[in-house]
């Protein structure tokens, strides 16, 4: 999990581009793509956290920065408008609903 992570952070460095928020109605189709892909990513290793931490293995702060981190990219995601790709994602996979960040993320998407 941890190492997925850091490969995520990386990619904030070597290619910030990507991380750059607009408007949704600018983004191409396959920006459009690659901003769904991003959001993918994040939920894969929200939940690898989420599994860490129910399983003990991993402390609750850092849980904690994981909940805040998608908290953080939630509100950015609202002002770009791009927080539809998140909810089509979770309408995809309702069987997820028993995990505490997929909660956690459907507040956030209610507010």
């Amino acid at each position: 999990m941890l190492n997925s992570y850091a490969a995520y952070s990386a990619t904030h460095i070597d290619e910030p581009e990507l991380f750059v928020e607009k408007p949704i109605a600018e983004y191409t189709e396959i920006e459009a793509l690659g901003k769904q892909a991003q959001f993918y990513r994040s939920i894969n290793i929200w939940l690898a956290a989420d599994t860490a931490y129910s399983n003990g293995m991993i402390s609750e702060s850092t849980y904690l920065i994981g909940i805040a981190d998608a908290k953080s990219m939630f509100n950015t995601q609202k002002e770009s408008g791009t927080i539809i790709f998140w909810q089509l994602i979770l309408a995809k996979h309702r069987f997820l609903a028993d995990k505490e960040i997929i909660n956690t993320i459907g507040e956030e998407l209610d507010r």
